[in-house]
């Protein structure tokens, strides 16, 4: 297959109008909302939470046995079951309350989520510094995930950032930096002393379920560096995933190689001056040449990547206040929380606004 010039600016051409926004896409008609049945998820999402937290958590415990604490030399009262931190930990970042308020939060909700016995913040502080902590959400996301096993065969990644401080704001520190630093996917730098948390996820297309995560807190290192964890995280949980749609941030042939040796195709908008050899990645060019030949149909699948962008704004909008966390393997660990309470929110409208028993199933076998 030869390269020639001509296709390499056509490439270029519809390209420059994407992210010029001039292109004469034709959009897909807007769909459908069943007003009614959204009022009554909205109106249900509260006491549903509860429920599902509880379930979840549950089921999760039923699965991973934690060995009770060892007994302590001098006595004292029994530790706190895991599982219960678990709970009060999803319901605070669910409610947005900080440690202290958390206390009276579990002495108030505990019966409706299933707590033992009431506890101090202390407990929930520490509970942040648990190495099971993570693992255990890592497990919550597979179980969110299961009413769409089989289901969901594209899926979307994007980053952001969790601020730490009260003047920091992404989208804004985004818009400050030059045109070639945004379409390359690098992350802002830190604002004085207060570094971001940085995330990064794979969002499902169809139903919008968050299926890999990733969180840390150095800004030297890249978003594109974790996307092969994303990729084994998401693959493990759906193996059926056949498309991938990105921004420029993951315009690399090695990506698109990486994709395409699982059976993955790419829709991944590259940057203005893009070049179509595949020095070494054929995929490369395969992803492309639709770009040239039907750049509606293309387009048509890269723009979902919407649903992806959309998740940030739901997490964004849940969760205005900052990172509260001042250790890194706590701020990482609330920022996971916040993941796998979006995944619950999600289950919580979608039993409501899909017709499909699986959600209901699952929320009521959860439950």
């Amino acid at each position: 297959m030869t390269f020639g010039a001509g296709r390499t600016s056509r490439v270029r051409e519809v390209v420059s109008q994407v992210r010029e926004r001039t292109f004469p896409y034709v959009r897909r008609p807007p769909a459908k909302i069943p007003w009614s049945l959204y009022t009554r998820a909205q109106t249900r999402e509260f006491p549903e939470m509860l429920q599902l937290i509880r379930g979840v958590v549950d089921l999760y415990a039923q699965e991973h046995p934690h060995p009770g604490g060892n007994p302590r030399p001098r006595g004292g009262r029994p530790a706190i079951p895991f599982p219960d931190r678990l709970k009060a930990l999803l319901a605070q970042s669910y409610l947005g309350l900080p440690n202290r308020p958390a206390e009276g939060e579990v002495e108030v909700l505990g019966e409706a989520l299933g707590v033992s016995r009431p506890f101090g913040y202390k407990t929930v502080e520490r509970s942040y510094g648990d190495p099971r902590m993570v693992a255990a959400l890592y497990a919550l996301l597979e179980i969110t995930n299961r009413p769409t096993f089989g289901l969901e065969e594209g899926f979307a990644a994007d980053g952001s950032g969790s601020p730490t401080a009260v003047g920091q704001h992404y989208r804004s520190a985004r818009e400050r930096q030059r045109g070639s630093e945004r379409e390359g996917g690098l992350l802002p730098p830190a604002q004085a002393h207060h570094d971001w948390v940085y995330n990064v996820a794979t969002v499902g297309l169809r139903y919008g379920l968050i299926a890999g995560w990733v969180s840390w807190a150095d800004h030297r290192v890249g978003e594109l560096s974790r996307f092969p964890e994303l990729v084994r995280q998401t693959r493990n949980l759906h193996p059926e995933w056949r498309r991938f749609v990105g921004d420029g941030g993951y315009s690399a042939r090695w990506v698109v190689g990486m994709l395409d040796r699982r059976g993955i195709g790419a829709w991944i908008l590259p940057r203005r001056n893009v070049n179509l050899k595949p020095l070494g990645e054929p995929a490369w060019t395969r992803s492309l040449l639709g770009l040239m030949k039907d750049p509606q149909a293309w387009l048509a699948v890269y723009f979902q990547r919407v649903r992806v962008e959309a998740t940030w704004w739901s997490v964004g909008a849940r969760n205005p206040g900052r990172i509260r966390k001042r250790l890194v393997p706590r701020r990482e660990t609330e920022a996971m929380l916040r993941a796998v309470v979006r995944n619950l929110r999600r289950l919580c409208y979608l039993r409501w606004l899909e017709r499909d028993s699986r959600f209901t199933a699952f929320t009521a076998v959860a439950s």
